[in-house]
């Protein structure tokens, strides 16, 4: 990584440069907002933004499109992937994955960020995220939503208890290295990128967070949790369905039971 990187706030341009993944599914109400904000956020950056639509029939490709043709300069690019729905709840681990791929493939970008796009994850925390890869050395930063300082607003009771609960279990019988599994803003080292491209992951539902940071934390990659503002959508309709707070319980089991068997498998080679 770049020893010297700057932040924006500093008016000097950073040699970083910054790959940040939005699936997407019916956002036309917040997706122009959202790469405003990238875009202004991070201006002094090489910044590319990649829209992983799953099917959207709300105007939210023809914005980004639009967007695309009008905001464009040598600092900011915009791809959009457009796919045809094909399944039904949250796909949003297959989406990442894919702009995550597609990024590596087609530059060479030093952060890779994953968001989501209908506005709960603040553009303004991007720079405790560089900040924490870029100076600090970390591998992996997650916006966590139980840090120090962090801020969760206007989201229901029920979520909140039930994200207590979910992060609560996993820290105890996952890792007690991350409070927050469940929150899908994170960025990675181009290493991290590449690595976890590498590898199996079973799940393309949300869950997903849970198995990346699984096989992160076993490949003793280095994760950091910064500060950060959740707020619950204004707008749109969530796309997670009551099979995929399902999935994500029998999903956690299933990845919590084969870290430890794999950790138990490497301890015996060890010995």
């Amino acid at each position: 990584m770049p020893s010297d990187t700057t932040s924006a706030e500093n008016g000097r341009t950073s040699r970083t440069a910054i790959w940040i993944v939005l699936p997407t599914l019916n956002e036309g109400g917040n997706i122009e907002e959202l790469l405003r904000g990238i875009k202004s956020e991070l201006s002094a950056y090489r910044c590319g933004v990649c829209v992983v639509d799953g099917g959207s029939v709300d105007g939210t490709v023809e914005k980004v499109r639009r967007f695309a043709e009008m905001e464009l300069n040598p600092q900011f690019s915009l791809v959009l992937i457009h796919q045809k729905r094909m399944h039904w709840g949250a796909q949003r681990g297959g989406a990442v994955l894919m702009g995550m791929i597609y990024g590596l493939q087609h530059s060479d970008w030093d952060l890779f960020v994953e968001m989501d796009a209908d506005l709960a994850h603040k553009p303004h925390d991007l720079h405790k995220g560089i900040q924490a890869i870029a100076d600090q050395g970390y591998n992996v930063a997650i916006a966590s939503k139980y840090a120090a300082d962090s801020r969760v607003l206007g989201r229901p009771l029920f979520r909140r208890m039930l994200s207590i609960t979910y992060n609560s279990l996993l820290r105890t019988f996952l890792s007690h290295k991350v409070r927050d599994f469940s929150n899908g803003y994170r960025l990675y080292d181009s290493g991290a990128a590449l690595f976890l491209c590498s590898q199996r992951i079973r799940y393309t539902s949300p869950v997903y967070l849970v198995d990346v940071l699984a096989i992160l934390i076993a490949a003793r990659y280095k994760v950091a949790e910064f500060p950060s503002t959740y707020e619950e959508r204004r707008k749109g309709v969530s796309k997670i369905t009551f099979l995929d707070y399902l999935k994500a319980g029998v999903g956690a089991s299933e990845i919590t039971v084969r870290h430890w068997v794999g950790a138990t498998r490497k301890k015996r080679n060890v010995q």
